[in-house]
């Protein structure tokens, strides 16, 4: 005779539960208690009675507390649902918003409804990346451009060339620039390197442009105590009407080492005019209404520039200083 073995009943472990020590409420399904486990108490007389509602839920509480599947993770404490099943017993629920009854206890459905939770989702937005934002990194970096790019930092804010050994700020730098990092010597020979440089390029375009030129002069004393001389030019852009614009670039800083008299300062200004080559486009000049100005004026008058300029007429006092 044969005898058919008994099929086992299946054993389901999974109630959506959650992380106690994590709590994140998410849309989660609900759970029949009388299908939770599928697990029964017998009776006296040897018949399955189905567990009690409590009895469910302090069940899948349980296996929520003790489960070492990473699924719950993400599940608040398993509740009992105002929601009715199909037999009319309360469902377990984690979260409110979906009412989805399972029939297996499987953890594919919790990592399923745990990846589409809105909540969730709308925290990790909070936790954005530059990237996100749309701040991009500053790229791959040449290092042989290291030398140039500190020597420009130097001197566009005025900082000693010592400061680039500074702790402090080389937690800031980008690892190409730490790892080829001039010291003070190497920055103060890259400003004398592109000093004699940048002129030639500028005097390149300068000799591309058509119209006259202005010069700006005018002498201050730097935050260390040196006396300088700056010299601006200006000219109008190739445009017509409306559409012309004015555009200036300084051409040169000389440090003053003699008196701030008239003559000194021509010498200095037809200096830089040969130097850049621009003695054949200029035809004025703007300065503050010194006294030591005027001569100046009127000595590179006597130079007999190519545009004719005639000294006191192509002087043009700057307005500004005028009204201090």
């Amino acid at each position: 005779m044969n005898l058919r073995p008994r099929k086992k009943a299946r054993h389901h472990t999974s109630p959506p539960s959650s992380s106690a020590s994590d709590p994140i409420q998410i849309h989660a399904p609900l759970l029949q208690v009388n299908e939770l486990h599928n697990e029964e108490t017998p009776s006296a007389s040897g018949c399955p009675t189905p567990l009690k509602d409590l009895e469910a839920l302090s069940r899948a509480q349980n296996i929520a507390k003790t489960t070492v599947s990473s699924s719950y993770s993400s599940y608040s404490n398993p509740e009992l649902s105002n929601q009715l099943n199909k037999n009319g017993r309360q469902m377990i629920v984690c979260g409110t918003k979906i009412n989805s009854p399972m029939t297996n206890s499987s953890c594919s459905n919790l990592l399923k409804y745990a990846a589409i939770c809105l909540k969730k989702n709308a925290e990790k937005e909070q936790n954005c990346t530059l990237a996100l934002l749309g701040v991009t990194g500053t790229g791959q970096i040449d290092p042989r451009q290291v030398n140039q790019i500190c020597a420009i930092w130097c001197a566009e804010a005025a900082r000693p060339f010592s400061s680039l050994e500074d702790e402090s700020l080389k937690r800031l730098l980008h690892p190409t620039v730490l790892k080829n990092l001039p010291n003070q010597h190497a920055v103060s020979q890259s400003i004398h390197i592109l000093y004699t440089a940048v002129p030639e390029s500028f005097k390149l375009e300068l000799k591309n442009k058509n119209g006259a030129f202005y010069l700006g002069v005018d002498a201050w004393q730097s935050p260390n105590g040196f006396d300088i001389l700056g010299i601006v030019i200006s000219w109008l852009n190739e445009g017509r009407g409306l559409n012309q614009k004015l555009e200036s670039m300084p051409l040169d800083f000389i440090k003053i080492s003699r008196s701030h008299t008239g003559k000194y300062l021509e010498e200095m200004v037809q200096l830089v005019v040969k130097k850049f080559g621009v003695q054949n486009k200029s035809c004025g000049i703007v300065s503050d209404n010194a006294s030591n100005n005027a001569a100046m004026v009127d000595k590179l008058k006597k130079l007999k520039w190519p545009r004719n300029f005639k000294g006191e007429p192509h002087w043009i006092r700057c307005f500004a200083h005028v009204l201090n």
